[in-house]
């Protein structure tokens, strides 16, 4: 097994411990959305906590399958690190959102845009990271009938895509210094 892999399981199992751990202490309605103010705005019941968790393997799974059934599997393999490594960092995301929603029902309140430009700006590197070296595929990239017909193509857009990604990154790092407009 591939670290990230075996990573990504173990993050499932802890993503299901944990919120199944605190589930008895949460109150019987718990803030589920927060408006641009970063106001927690709508509540749902406590079961939606669960909702994080089955969505993460929903996606853990979806990133299993989407190699398998791309004409252009062979292409995964020269980018499996990157590829494992970024669904290995959507999970820890979801984790992140998870404990983030947790604390908040908890009493634990903090910056919400803080909190989504730290979470915005690693999910927008990463992103950066792995359209960068990518391979020609039918899921991951800048695909277009330019790009998908030629491997030339492919590379050069998708090496500068993914460096306007960590940019873009960057730029949305400094909203923790103007959380309020971030």
């Amino acid at each position: 097994m591939k670290k990230y892999f075996l990573a990504s399981i173990v993050l499932l199992a802890l993503l299901f411990l944990g919120t199944i751990a605190v589930y008895s202490g949460l109150p019987l309605d718990v803030a589920s959305h927060w408006n641009a103010k970063g106001v927690a705005d709508s509540s749902s019941q406590k079961v939606i906590i669960f909702l994080v968790p089955v969505l993460a393997v929903g996606l853990f799974v979806l990133f299993q399958i989407l190699p398998k059934i791309d004409p252009f599997k062979k292409n995964y393999r020269k980018f499996s690190g990157a590829y494992e490594q970024f669904v290995f960092v959507v999970l820890l995301l979801t984790a992140y959102m998870q404990v983030f929603t947790v604390s908040w029902n908890f009493g634990f309140q903090f910056s919400v845009g803080a909190a989504m430009a730290v979470a915005i700006s690693a999910l927008m590197y990463f992103v950066g990271n792995l359209v960068e070296k990518s391979e020609r595929n039918w899921f991951i990239g800048f695909r277009t009938p330019w790009t998908i017909a030629s491997d030339e193509n492919w590379r050069k857009t998708n090496r500068l895509g993914g460096k306007l990604y960590k940019i873009g990154a960057l730029a949305c790092l400094l909203g923790l210094f103007a959380v309020d407009y971030a």
